[in-house]
């Protein structure tokens, strides 16, 4: 889900001092020097936000159950995981408000190439831009079906947004 992972990787921009990070992997293979989850991901944070925030790390089958003490979670691709698993941890982040993005996502933001890929994803880029749905928004809009009203419109099971104004509307 793109709008997720963007909603995530926007999370980046917000991180401050204190602030708690999960990085989490799905394998448990050997850690090389320079590993992109431990070592260079941290780096590319710390240098994005300027923070000196508190990054915890988790691989394979370990993922917290509570996720609340987490600003953003920050997950690798998921080759070694199932659907079914990386779906529950998606969908558990989702549950308790917290903010997600793979690896993937979280690196071209650091690294500044995530706008230009979303040119051709305005609501996407809106998200990025923190013009797009808030957080309550998007927690109503979870797992119901969001339909485009207009440009700056969403009509959420018949409850509109407006992205312009953050607002709710019949």
């Amino acid at each position: 889900d793109l709008m997720t992972q963007v909603r995530g990787a926007a999370m980046l921009s917000d991180i401050k001092d204190g602030d708690r990070i999960l990085i989490s992997e799905g394998c448990t293979h050997h850690r090389q020097c320079g590993d992109i989850g431990t070592v260079k991901l941290p780096a590319w944070v710390k240098k994005f936000s300027g923070a000196d925030m508190q990054i915890d790390f988790t691989s394979g089958g370990e993922f917290p159950t509570d996720l609340s003490p987490y600003k953003l979670i920050i997950h690798c691709g998921a080759c070694m995981l199932n659907e079914t698993e990386m779906a529950s941890r998606l969908a558990r982040a989702k549950e308790q408000g917290v903010p997600i993005c793979n690896y993937g996502v979280a690196i071209a933001h650091c690294n500044g190439i995530l706008r230009r890929s979303l040119e051709l994803f305005p609501e996407a880029l809106a998200v990025l831009d923190g013009n797009g749905m808030s957080d309550l928004a998007f927690l109503i809009a979870g797992d119901l079906h969001l339909a485009v009203v207009g440009k700056d419109e969403f009509d959420i099971r018949g409850i509109g947004y407006r992205l312009d104004t953050a607002e709710f509307f019949l």
